[in-house]
């Protein structure tokens, strides 16, 4: 049996960040990447564990802390706007890896909800820490 617990990461630090209704501090902004990580390695290993299948582009939030690394070091205009291009591609990629992890569950109902509400809660956050558009 896989622990819920244990695929919403709940003792992780960063899940604080995610139940939170405020808009992350800077500062707290790694935390929040690295517990997104850390939700996307764990229903990876039971994935492969119990299904022998691996999540297709789970690396897109990998991708996405290294362009925020990278957008935190620069401030050269065309880096930024192509950091900000490739983050609404890694955006949208991990919105799928997200939908594809929330269809896996009918019930619980909040585990469902707990993986569209972490795409929505990340894509909020770099938009408004990157200055994206919508």
């Amino acid at each position: 049996m896989i622990s819920i617990s244990d695929l919403m990461q709940i003792s992780h630090p960063g899940h604080r960040h995610y139940i939170s209704q405020k808009n992350i501090n800077d500062d707290d902004l790694p935390l929040f990447l690295d517990y997104c990580v850390t939700v996307v390695e764990r229903f990876n290993h039971h994935s492969e564990k119990n299904f022998q299948t691996s999540l297709e582009n789970k690396n897109c939030i990998v991708n996405i802390v290294d362009l925020m690394a990278s957008l935190h070091i620069t401030d050269e205009p065309e880096d930024v706007f192509e950091i900000r291009k490739k983050l609404h591609r890694e955006l949208s990629n991990f919105d799928y890896v997200c939908t594809v992890m929330s269809r896996c569950f009918v019930s619980p109902g909040f585990v469902k909800e707990f993986y569209e509400n972490l795409s929505k809660k990340l894509n909020d956050e770099i938009t408004a820490y990157a200055g994206l558009e919508l």
